[in-house]
C-alpha cells in the first residue's frame, strides 16, 4: 500500500512538472534605426525552453502632458499591442506613430515575447505574475524618432523638455521648419521655460523657416502671415534665454527668419549665417539693440523690424548704423 502511494505521488509530480508551461525569455536590448520615412526596431531573440514557437507583440505609446506641475508622463503599461511579428525586428513608417505629424515627441516601444498561440492580451497588464513587475525593466525602450545628419520634417519645440530630448541628436540639415513657441500647439498645458538653445548646436542648414517666437497680435506682414499659418494666437512666449547660443554654426536658412518676444541683446550667435532666402523679421525683443552680425543680409532690404530696443531702417544699415 505504501509502495502504491509513493508511486502515485511520483506520477502526480511527473504530470505536474510536465504540465508547467514556461514562458519565453524576456525581450532585451531594443534598438532603433531611421531610414526616412521608415523606422526599424531590432531586439535580441527570445528563447523558449519548451521548444514552443514564439511571436512578438509590439506596442508604441507616446508621452502625455497631464497638466500638473509641468509634468509629462509616459504610459507604464502599453496599449493593446498594435503589431505582431515572428521576427526579432519590426519596420514601420514614421507616420504610423505620428512622427511626421508631431515631429518632436518622446515615445516608448514595449516588446513582449509570447508563444505563437497566445491570445489573452489582458495578461500583459497584470500587476502580478510573469508579465508584471520586473518584466518592464527589460523589454522597453524610450526614444525620440530623430534621424542623424539629415532630419526630414518640422521640429516644433514647445518647452525645455523638447530641447533636452535633442541633446544627443546630430542633426546638421533640417528639411523642414524649426519652430520655438509654446503657443503654436496645444500639446503642453504648463510648459517649462525655454532657457537655452545649446542643444541645437551642430545645425547648419534649415531648408524651411526658423521661427523663434510668434505672436499673432502684431500686424506686421511676416509675423502675421506665419502666425496665422501655424495658428499661434497668444501674445506671450515662454522664453528666458538672453542669447542664441546653439545657433552659432547655422549657415543657411532657405525660408523666413523670425525672432520675436525674446530677451536677446544682439545677434552675435548668428556669426556663421550667410544666407536667408526668405524674409527677416525681428519684433518685440525689448533688449535687442545690436543687429551688426546680420548687416549684409539687412542691406538686401527684405526685413521688418518693430518694437525692439533699437529699430534701424534700411538707411541705417546702408550707413552701417547697425547698433544703438
Amino acid at each position: 500500500m505504501i509502495t502504491s502511494i509513493v508511486i502515485a505521488n511520483c506520477n502526480t509530480n511527473e504530470q505536474t512538472e510536465e504540465s508547467i508551461n514556461n514562458q519565453p525569455s524576456i525581450v532585451k536590448n531594443i534598438t532603433y534605426e531611421i531610414n526616412f520615412p521608415n523606422i526599424t526596431f531590432n531586439w535580441d531573440k527570445s528563447t523558449a525552453t519548451d521548444g514552443d514557437n514564439i511571436k512578438y507583440l509590439v506596442s508604441i505609446t507616446n508621452w502625455t502632458d497631464v497638466g500638473l506641475q509641468n509634468d509629462y508622463v509616459i504610459d507604464v503599461y502599453p496599449k493593446d499591442p498594435t503589431y505582431e511579428t515572428t521576427n526579432n525586428s519590426l519596420t514601420i513608417e514614421l507616420d504610423d506613430i505620428g512622427a511626421l505629424k508631431n515631429s518632436l515627441q518622446k515615445l516608448r516601444i514595449v516588446v513582449f515575447s509570447v508563444e505563437d498561440d497566445f491570445t489573452d492580451y489582458s495578461l500583459l497588464y497584470s500587476e502580478s505574475g510573469y508579465f508584471g513587475g520586473d518584466y518592464y525593466l527589460n523589454n522597453y525602450l524610450d526614444f525620440v524618432p530623430l534621424s542623424e545628419d539629415i532630419h526630414n520634417g518640422n521640429l516644433k519645440i514647445t518647452d525645455q523638455l523638447h530641447l533636452e530630448w535633442l541633446k544627443d541628436s546630430k542633426i546638421k540639415t533640417l528639411n523642414g521648419d524649426l519652430i520655438l513657441n509654446h503657443y503654436c500647439t496645444t500639446e503642453s498645458y504648463r510648459p517649462y521655460d525655454i532657457n537655452s538653445l545649446k542643444n541645437l548646436k551642430g545645425l547648419k542648414t534649415i531648408n524651411g523657416n526658423l521661427i523663434i517666437g510668434l505672436e499673432i497680435g502684431y500686424g506686421n506682414t511676416i509675423n502675421k502671415e506665419l502666425a496665422e499659418k501655424y495658428n499661434c494666437h497668444r501674445l506671450l512666449n515662454n522664453f528666458s534665454f538672453n542669447n542664441l547660443e546653439g545657433l552659432e554654426n547655422l549657415e543657411n536658412i532657405k525660408g523666413d527668419l523670425l525672432v520675436a518676444g525674446t530677451y536677446i541683446t544682439n545677434l552675435n550667435d548668428f556669426e556663421s549665417l550667410v544666407e536667408v532666402k526668405g524674409r527677416i523679421g525681428f519684433y518685440n525683443n525689448l533688449e535687442l539693440k545690436n543687429f551688426c552680425d546680420l548687416l549684409d543680409l539687412f542691406k538686401l532690404n527684405n526685413f521688418e523690424i518693430y518694437n525692439n530696443d533699437y529699430n534701424p531702417s534700411l538707411n541705417n544699415f546702408l550707413n552701417d548704423n547697425c547698433s544703438n
